[in-house]
């Protein structure tokens, strides 16, 4: 995880070779990106922040492509099979031209497990999906991390926490901390967010209200236009939430 420039992709990106390092070295399960590159790249499917696709080209006709340039025989079964996966299948036949963002961007998840890659490397794969498209794809990811290496950026904390068994957090090009989320949350976080809504005549009352209710709750901000507010509570309070819903469900 990093902020925009923070050097996720600029990492992904070196360790499959679309730029060249300046100084350094790396290792992909014991070979080196300075001199083993095209073995390396055997190993390893990319899902690139911009997708690699051609309009004119079908998901079925993509698939194959990819089989050939991997060098790999698969089934048609196979590619309908990962399409599926992926939420693709009706339109296996249809133009990557005529495909939405979301759509591509799934396109371009199935493609990086052709060849069956040790290491899968992922720049924010989940970007421009719909809700329902992006469980389909935490899904297929969880799969995918089993017998192999997953590399992903992101900037969602939820999806982070889902997916990830270690967490990083890059700034410009440097690593901050590294640990499970459970263990940066316990250490960095500072709580909850809990949001909430009311009318703006009842605005001073929900805030005497919900502070009588979690006394530990620290005020974060209110937008008075919309009559939101928003409460920050500590991790070690959180049981306190529960005299929240207490709240409303009376």
């Amino acid at each position: 995880m990093g902020h925009n420039g923070a050097g996720k992709t600029t990492l992904i990106n070196l360790l499959c070779g679309l730029v060249q390092r300046t100084s350094g070295n790396a290792r992909v399960y014991d070979l080196s990106i300075q001199y083993d590159l095209e073995q390396i790249r055997r190993k390893m499917g990319v899902v690139s922040q911009f997708d690699v696709l051609w309009d004119e080209l079908t998901a079925l006709d993509h698939m194959h492509l990819f089989s050939k340039i991997k060098r790999v025989g698969y089934s048609e079964g196979y590619f309908l099979k990962r399409l599926g996966e992926v939420g693709l299948l009706d339109s296996a036949n249809l133009q990557v031209g005529k495909y939405s963002g979301g759509m591509r961007r799934r396109m371009s998840v199935a493609l990086s497990t052709i060849g069956d890659p040790n290491v899968i490397l992922m720049d924010e794969p989940t970007t421009g999906m719909d809700p329902v498209s992006r469980r389909q794809v935490w899904d297929l990811i969880q799969k995918m991390k089993q017998g192999r290496v997953l590399i992903m950026t992101t900037h969602a904390m939820e999806e982070a926490e889902l997916l990830s068994d270690k967490l990083l957090v890059l700034n410009h090009g440097e690593a901050k901390c590294i640990g499970t989320p459970l263990q940066l949350k316990n250490l960095l976080g500072k709580g909850y967010r809990v949001s909430l809504v009311c009318n703006q005549k009842d605005i001073n009352h929900v805030k005497a209200l919900f502070k009588s209710v979690v006394p530990s709750a620290e005020f974060y901000e209110s937008s008075g236009d919309s009559g939101s507010l928003v409460y920050n509570i500590p991790l070690e309070k959180v049981r306190e939430l529960s005299n929240v819903f207490k709240l409303i469900d009376n």
